[in-house]
């Protein structure tokens, strides 16, 4: 399936879910400068490598905002410094469901397979980003990192 029938064949569902989770009285309970003061606070643990304490503003922010995917990647991040790739996996899963024409996501999820060793399952992961990246323009950077990351899964088949 191509990228553009993947877009074109959005399961209504996911639009319903996220339209749902948008809708949900949490999700107005807390104002965007609280949100942006909160991302703020997480971004710095992050950044300091205080994974557990960021991990606990990430998933705060994403209980009130749940479609916001700058949120649910931050949570996700954690989870992967953390070693708990398949969480990671799953909420960059999410993400990816939130914005489909975003292949970051897509690509987080193969190098989460990649660090859990999951190589058969990231080698397929990858092809899709790839593909994806060649159709649509503008993600250069992902098809680059995406096609190097492939790379070097094939290289040792090879020797």
């Amino acid at each position: 399936m191509s990228a553009n029938e993947t877009v074109q064949n959005i399961n209504p569902a996911v639009i319903e879910l996220v339209n749902r989770l948008q809708d949900l009285s949490a999700s107005r309970r807390l104002p965007a400068e609280l949100a942006e003061f909160a991302y703020g606070v997480a971004f710095n643990y992050y950044s300091q490598g205080q994974y557990e304490s960021a991990m606990q503003y990430f998933a705060f922010l994403t209980v009130y905002r749940p479609t916001e995917t700058r949120f649910l990647t931050g949570l996700a991040q954690t989870h992967r410094q953390l070693g708990n790739h398949a969480e990671a996996i799953r909420l960059f899963s999410l993400a990816g469901m939130i914005e489909p024409l975003a292949p970051e996501h897509t690509l987080a999820v193969a190098e989460c397979e990649l660090s859990n060793q999951q190589t058969a399952a990231a080698f397929a992961t990858l092809q899709l980003v790839i593909d994806f990246c060649k159709e649509r323009s503008g993600h250069d950077a992902v098809l680059q990192r995406a096609s190097a990351l492939k790379g070097l899964i094939e290289k040792p088949a090879l020797a």
